[in-house]
């Protein structure tokens, strides 16, 4: 039952009127016809009645007339003259059957000055129909913009009461934020997710303006609740940018036939995988993605300030959140370089087998006192590996294994500073033009181009011209593939080290090669 109960200083309270004016289910309007008829399966109350009114449930429940979800009716009193401020009260139907999606209440405007402090308890706001604690009943608050990008405000920590996460928002502008300005005002998305399979999420906007420093600090922290600092840093913004990925062929231009039969997962991943890849992929040549179970490396250009020193950067370790499954996965991970001017990180990645294809959000997860914490994410796609064969003996091919690397110099004519060079790969289970899928020959779109791509993380002064896969005798893995490129050997660099990923349908594998090491230590003359 609900009490419904209004006042107003000039009018008897027996002689208001209270109503509601309308109600919606995760923020669409719901149909109320029929809510004021003495009909089965139907909230039964009054639209218009005496204050205070009660509001009370007398019959069953049903899916079809009130289907389960977070439910809010707004209400409104009338004197006879005027109808009076309006208020709203929420409240959920759970249907133990189904997972229904979270819900975030109306958040305010936010309005305070530099150096003012502002803590909020989004439990306070946040809603799951499935009200437990374990996974499914879970909430999980991510900031997903913040727009102009603003980095004082955060998400932190677990509810011990709800077991929901980064429930804490803090919101504290320095004094030099408006560098000039009157003002500014700052529009915050924060999303609901939670623990199903797949995950649920709502997203709820609003407002915070920034005013100049007027007296002492103000803090307004209703819950008592630790405010987030610089330490918890769980940044659930877009704060890193992806500068270097390996380029893949992407399946739209395959023309695999029942590709749901050539993916190597399980059949759960792989059918939410085909509806994703109708979706979302388009019909490009190459992507710049990775793949499942592969090895590779990743580039990324860092916001300010997210790494100050030599133990950030030793402390740094990589997950993946994957959309498919809702699931964070670890990777084995190692920092290669981190230019400390541009913000450059280099990253070299070792992806589970186990993780689902798809979008995924990739995290960036510092240890500190035993504390790990996400201090940068950014988005990316995720492949998956495909069960080929050899053409000739039709047994299966592995992912690609690179062993040994040489740089030869070839005879050039150019005028210019390029010059040619060859980069020659052994190892095993390379992909030339063709493979076998599901029993049919597929064939490479791109003449004369391999399945096997070599994707360097610096592109800066070099050209690809061709690319072929050779093999040894009668060796059917596919042994070595050829490189040839051009190269300004120019640079000022006495070491110019390249990374690179080589990237089949089937896995991805990394190597590296220092295009100004002398004769006799691993360059040779062609």
């Amino acid at each position: 039952m609900i009490t419904v109960s209004a006042t107003d200083p000039d009018t008897p309270s027996s002689s208001l009127m209270t109503s509601y004016s309308k109600w919606t289910l995760y923020d669409a309007p719901f149909n109320d016809l029929g809510l004021n008829k003495d009909t089965p399966d139907r909230f039964i109350w009054t639209q218009k009645g005496p204050n205070p009114q009660d509001l009370t449930l007398n019959a069953k429940l049903n899916d079809t007339n009130l289907p389960s979800g977070v439910y809010k009716v707004t209400f409104f009193a009338n004197d006879g003259m005027i109808d009076g401020p309006t208020s709203a009260i929420y409240f959920s139907i759970d249907n133990p059957a189904i997972n229904d999606r979270p819900y975030i209440k109306e958040i305010p405007s936010i309005t305070l000055h530099e150096n003012d402090q502002t803590v909020i308890n989004l439990d306070d706001f946040g809603i799951d129909p499935d009200r437990n604690k374990d996974k499914i009943g879970r909430i999980n608050y991510n900031l997903v913009s913040v727009n102009p990008k603003y980095s004082r405000i955060m998400l932190c920590r677990k509810n011990p009461l709800t077991n929901n996460i980064n429930y804490i928002l803090s919101i504290t502008p320095s004094q030099e934020d408006l560098d000039g300005a009157l003002s500014k005002t700052v529009a915050v998305t924060i999303r609901a997710t939670d623990g199903g399979k797949p995950g649920l999420s709502f997203d709820r906007t609003f407002n915070v303006t920034i005013l100049r420093k007027a007296g002492d600090p103000v803090i307004n922290n209703p819950s008592k609740l630790k405010a987030c600092t610089d330490e918890d840093n769980i940044l659930e913004i877009e704060s890193a940018t992806i500068t270097s990925l390996p380029q893949v062929f992407n399946f739209a231009d395959l023309n695999i036939p029942d590709i749901s039969k050539a993916i190597l997962s399980s059949s759960e991943i792989t059918q939410k995988y085909i509806s994703y890849l109708s979706r979302v992929l388009n019909k490009k040549k190459f992507e710049g993605n990775l793949v499942v179970g592969g090895r590779a490396y990743i580039g990324l250009e860092l916001k300010p300030g997210i790494i100050s020193s030599e133990d950030d950067l030793k402390s740094l370790a990589v997950t993946f959140l994957t959309e498919l499954d809702n699931q964070e996965y670890q990777a084995g991970s190692k920092v290669v370089s981190f230019d400390q001017a541009t913000r450059s990180l280099l990253i070299e990645v070792k992806l589970p087998d186990s993780i689902p294809p798809g979008n995924a959000t990739l995290l960036l997860n510092r240890t500190k006192d035993e504390n790990t914490n996400v201090i940068s994410r950014t988005s990316l796609t995720i492949l998956p590996a495909l069960i080929a064969k050899s053409i000739t003996e039709k047994e299966l091919i592995g992912k690609p294994q690179i062993t040994n690397t040489k740089l030869m110099k070839l005879p050039s004519k150019a005028q210019d500073n390029k010059k040619q060079y060859l980069l020659v790969l052994t190892g095993h289970n390379f992909l030339k033009r063709t493979v076998n899928i599901n029993k049919t020959l597929i064939v490479s779109p791109i003449v004369f181009q391999p399945f096997s791509l070599i994707t360097f993380t610096d592109k800066t002064g070099i050209t690809i011209k061709r690319m072929r896969v050779t093999r040894n005798q009668k060796d059917i893995r596919r042994t070595k593939m050829e490189i040839i490129f051009e190269y300004d050997d120019t640079l000022s660099k006495d070491k110019d080290i390249r990374y690179f990923t080589v990237s089949t349908l089937v896995g991805q594998d990394i190597g590296s090669v220092d295009l100004k090491a002398p004769q006799g230590k691993g360059f040779e003359k062609f």
